[in-house]
């Protein structure tokens, strides 16, 4: 009987019954195949081919034993002849049939295991955790937010409430929130108060220039009780204390002005800073000013020398044709009066003259032509004085004037009563000369 030939599927080597009773190829179907070539036949099927491969292997297998119990070995698909070294001599086939039985066993086994599996159904995702209730302190951090969030109109009552939320949120996940919106509500605060502060720093420009520090810090105490909140009280202090300062430095450097003025008798600046002490609106300021000045003694008040003892520039001149300055001293060589250029007002003048053989002497001041204060003496009036050096000291204060001769008060004849003058002076003596004239400022 001839032998039905076929080809290997993937290599085309030629197959025939025979050599797959010999072991050396397979066919199942319409699939043939060489035992080598087995392997990439399996994996080039489709799984459906794969599962009708195996399932017919696995009959032939089922026959294989069949037959086996028969005694049979017409069904056997794997005959290995090169096994045997003595190709002449037929052994038994039934090792063979064991053989290729395992064999089909392991094709089988093989070919299950290349099948591709059915997927598993995938596990049911495991269902999130229930989301954990909030714990007290968030509740209320949130409560306290939304309250916050809520609040309008008035910048402190804001933030009062954020402050609020800012400590409940400590530790929980409003914190950043809480703490971010109060601190920029205290940095829009700041800037309002700095505004205003620096309107109120305008307002009193002004009254600082003009020296009125009492106004001036008055304005900020007023300004002080505009917000209840401590940080304004305490700019406001800080704002009335710089214009204490300020009064205090300046007041400072008067007192020691004033002092000087007083040292050196000049009343008039002292009188000056009086006058703009009291116009600062400070009262304490003024009333230490007084206490200082009369803890200061006066300088005894410097004499200013209306004759130098060495010109008659000090006399009009038709006056001076009469005169001679001889040693130092202004003496009559002419029976002429003698007049001063200069005029004065309130003070005290100072004559220190000699005479002899005198039948009078006089002094007038504050002269003019029809008025004057004067003093004069006849022979017997100035008998005690003759030959000696004598002093006239006339105090002119408004419109009276008083005198002394030598410590003594002397009467002073009142021609009307003028506020100024000159200085006139005249005698009929054998001697008549003036060592000094001085003129000095009242005390």
């Amino acid at each position: 009987m001839g032998q039905e030939i076929f080809y290997c599927s993937k290599c085309l080597r030629r197959l025939t019954t025979g050599d797959c009773e010999k072991g050396l190829g397979v066919r199942v179907g319409t699939q043939a195949c060489c035992t080598e070539c087995l392997p990439q036949l399996v994996s080039s099927l489709t799984a459906e081919e794969q599962r009708e491969f195996a399932k017919e292997l696995a009959a032939q297998k089922k026959a294989v034993r069949a037959d086996l119990k028969r005694g049979s070995s017409a069904a056997v698909p794997f005959v290995s002849a090169a096994a045997s070294p003595h190709p002449t001599r037929r052994k038994s086939p039934w090792p063979l049939v064991l053989s290729l039985a395992g064999a089909g066993s392991a094709v089988v086994f093989g070919i299950i295991l290349l099948l591709p599996r059915r997927p598993e159904p995938a596990a049911p995702a495991p269902a999130p955790p229930a989301k954990a209730a909030e714990d007290g302190r968030t509740r209320a951090a949130r409560d306290a937010l939304e309250k916050a969030r809520k609040t309008r109109g008035d910048l402190e009552v804001q933030i009062a409430a954020w402050a609020n939320a800012a400590r409940l949120a400590q530790g929980t996940p409003l914190q950043k929130e809480a703490v971010e919106t109060h601190q920029a509500l205290l940095e829009e605060r700041q800037a309002v108060r700095s505004r205003e502060a620096a309107d109120l720093e305008t307002q009193a420009k002004p009254l600082l220039e003009r020296e009125e520090f009492g106004a001036a810090a008055e304005h900020f105490e007023r300004a002080r009780s505009r917000r209840d909140a401590p940080e304004w009280k305490a700019l406001m202090d800080a704002k009335v204390r710089v214009v204490r300062a300020r009064a205090e430095a300046l007041f400072a450097e008067l007192l020691e002005k004033s002092a000087e003025a007083r040292r050196r008798g000049k009343e008039d600046d002292v009188q000056a800073v009086r006058e703009r002490v009291s116009r600062w609106g400070r009262p304490d300021l003024a009333a230490e000013l007084e206490r200082r000045l009369a803890a200061v003694a006066p300088a005894e008040r410097a004499w200013k020398a209306i004759f130098d003892g060495k010109s008659l520039d000090f006399l009009t001149r038709q006056s001076r044709p009469g005169w001679e300055v001889r040693d130092g001293a202004l003496t009559q060589v002419v029976k002429n009066a003698g007049q001063t250029v200069a005029e004065f007002g309130d003070g005290e003048l100072r004559v220190r003259f000699e005479a002899k053989d005198v039948d009078i002497v006089y002094f007038t001041v504050r002269k003019s032509p029809s008025e004057g204060f004067t003093l004069n003496w006849s022979t017997a009036a100035f008998r005690a004085f003759e030959g000696k050096t004598c002093e006239i000291l006339f105090t002119c204060r408004g419109n009276s004037v008083t005198a002394n001769l030598n410590g003594q008060a002397v009467p002073v004849q009142a021609t009307g009563r003028p506020l100024k003058g000159i200085l006139q002076f005249n005698a009929q003596a054998k001697l008549f000369r003036i060592f000094s004239i001085e003129f000095r400022d009242l005390p």
